[in-house]
C-alpha cells in the first residue's frame, strides 16, 4: 500500500471492489478490441491520478501481465496456423482483444492491493460484507505470512552465503539448493504459526460471536461519488463503442 492521502486509498475496500467488478463484468463478455483498450485506458488514468500512482511504477507492477497478454493472444494465432486456418482480421482482432482483457483484469488487481491495506480490507469484510471475524482472521493472516515467508526466506540466503554457500547460478542450481531452502523455512513457519495461535488463544478467538474494533471502516460520500462515476463512465464507454460501430451485441460482443 502507498500514498495513505490519495483518493482511492481513502475509498472503503469494499467500494474498490464494486470499482473492479463493474469494469470485470462487461470486459468478461467483450469479444471486441474497443471495450477492453478504452476500460484500460480509463483505468490506468484514473489509478495513476487519483491514486498518485506513478505511472512508471504502474507499468513495472503489470509489465509481467502484459507479457503474459501478448504470449496468450500470440498463442491463438500460432495454434490457428499449425491447424492450418486462414488467419484473417477477426482472428487477429480476437487475440488482440484477448491480449487487451487480461491486461484489464491484471490492472485492476494490481491497483486494489497497492492502494488498499489488509487490515481495512479485512475490516470492511467485517462490518459492510458482514461476515464472521472467524472467516475474515485467518485470510488475513494467510495474507500476512506470505511477506513473512519472503522475509525468511531472504534472512535464510543471507545466511549461507555467509557461510560460502551462493544462492546464484542459473535455475539448475537453485533447483538443487532448494531441499537446503525449504526445511529452515518451514521450521520458521511452524514457531510463528505456534506464536499466532497462542496470540489469538489468549485473546479469547471465537469465543464469542461479536469482538470489538479498534478501528470500523464506514461508507461515505466519496464511495458512492466513485460507484457512481464509474457506472456513468461504463455507460458512456459502451454508448460510444454502441453508437459509433465499435460493438454491437450479437451472442455477446463482437467485433463489427
Amino acid at each position: 500500500m502507498m500514498n495513505n492521502n490519495s483518493y482511492l486509498n481513502r475509498l472503503n475496500p469494499i467500494t474498490k471492489i464494486i470499482l473492479m467488478v463493474i469494469p470485470t463484468l462487461l470486459v468478461s463478455f467483450a469479444y471486441d478490441v474497443y471495450t477492453p483498450t478504452a476500460f484500460f485506458t480509463f483505468i490506468f488514468l484514473f489509478s495513476s491520478l487519483l491514486g498518485k500512482i506513478n505511472v512508471f511504477l504502474l507499468i513495472k507492477k503489470i509489465y509481467k501481465f502484459i507479457m503474459i497478454g501478448v504470449s496468450f493472444g500470440l498463442f491463438v494465432i500460432v495454434t490457428r496456423l499449425l491447424s492450418k486456418d486462414v488467419i484473417d482480421i477477426d482472428i487477429i482482432l480476437t487475440s488482440i482483444s484477448l491480449c487487451m482483457r487480461i491486461m484489464v483484469f491484471s490492472l485492476l488487481s494490481v491497483v486494489f492491493v497497492i492502494t488498499t491495506d489488509p487490515n481495512e480490507f479485512s475490516l470492511s469484510l467485517i462490518h459492510q460484507a458482514k461476515l464472521s471475524y472467524k472467516v475474515v482472521y485467518p485470510f488475513l493472516i494467510a495474507y500476512r505470512f506470505v511477506p513473512t515467508f519472503q522475509d525468511e526466506l531472504n534472512k535464510i540466503i543471507i545466511a549461507k552465503e555467509i557461510r560460502g554457500i551462493n544462492s546464484e547460478g542459473g535455475i539448475i542450481k537453485n533447483i538443487l539448493n532448494f531441499p537446503g531452502y525449504i526445511l529452515p523455512l518451514l521450521t520458521s513457519a511452524i514457531r510463528e504459526g505456534e506464536r499466532v495461535s497462542i496470540a489469538m488463544e489468549s485473546r479469547a478467538f471465537g469465543a464469542f460471536s461479536n469482538r470489538t474494533y479498534y478501528k470500523k471502516t464506514t461508507v461515505n460520500k466519496a464511495d458512492y461519488i466513485a460507484i457512481a462515476f464509474m457506472i456513468i463512465i461504463s455507460i458512456l464507454i459502451i454508448w460510444v463503442g454502441i453508437n459509433y460501430g465499435f460493438i454491437a451485441f450479437k451472442k455477446g460482443l463482437v467485433v463489427n
